[in-house]
């Protein structure tokens, strides 16, 4: 018996086309006003201006109510918006007649200003998320009661001044 051996060889060859590899750069800006046209376009003070009347008996002034007034451009069909009511600052201080700082929230704590919404008492600390309550020829609105209670003042007070600040906002 003769034995063989066969070698083959087998060659095989593939046409690859050159691979190709492209940058494409894109860019994107979005603007949220152009998605959502939602803003609050009105927030005033019912009356605006406001006479504080000091209670001699009491050692203070009485509180005082104005309307918290906000129109947006949302409109009422989108019934799940709230917004929320932040006192971002409150400050109040008294000073004698020298103009010598005699009480303060700040150093002290002993002269106050409190702030509410309608039955709610709310600080720095604090929020009040509400409903829109009014509809302004279609579109959300508010008014609530607006509340300022003093603390007692000291006896040599001579001038007490302060400032509060409140931010309106709503999530979309």
């Amino acid at each position: 018996m003769v034995k063989k051996l066969i070698i083959a060889f087998i060659f095989v060859s593939f046409i690859l086309p050159a691979q190709e590899q492209r940058t494409v750069e894109i860019e994107t800006t979005l603007s949220k006003n152009d998605f959502f046209d939602f803003s609050i376009t009105s927030i005033r003070f019912n009356p605006d201006e406001l006479l504080v009347n000091y209670k001699e008996a009491l050692g203070t002034f009485e509180p005082i109510t104005t309307d918290l007034v906000i129109k947006t451009n949302i409109p009422t069909s989108d019934a799940s918006i709230e917004h929320v009511l932040r006192l971002s600052s409150n400050t109040l201080g008294c000073t004698d007649e020298n103009n010598q700082v005699i009480s303060s929230a700040l150093t002290d704590g002993l002269v106050s200003l409190k702030v509410g919404v309608d039955q709610s008492v709310f600080d720095e600390t604090s929020s009040l998320q509400l409903p829109f309550n009014v509809d302004n020829d279609g579109y959300h609105g508010s008014e609530q009661k607006f509340i300022l209670s003093f603390g007692q003042l000291p006896d040599n007070a001579f001038l007490c001044q302060g400032e509060i600040s409140v931010l309106v906002e709503f999530n979309i």
